[in-house]
């Protein structure tokens, strides 16, 4: 298994994509944090809602971090004249 750098993946990205995740990763850390103050208040219904988003916040980060990955160039394969 090759274990791939998100730096280098990052460098990948648009800057449009960049900020995008980033501020997807910003807002799953935030709704984490919100989450355990919820719950620690016994909000449960609240908090996993909360966990839920961070998760569907971090699955959107995975995509687009793994849509970097797919831009690699394919080696030509046919014959050249």
């Amino acid at each position: 298994m090759n274990i791939i750098n998100a730096d280098e993946l990052c460098a990948r990205l648009s800057p449009d994509q960049a900020t995008a995740a980033r501020l997807y990763q910003v807002n799953a850390r935030n709704l984490d944090s919100y989450g355990r103050r919820q719950l620690e208040q016994g909000a449960t219904d609240t908090a996993l809602k909360c966990f839920k988003e961070a998760d569907t916040c971090r699955k959107l980060v995975e995509d687009i971090l793994l849509g970097a990955t797919t831009m690699v160039s394919i080696p030509f394969r046919g014959k050249v004249s």
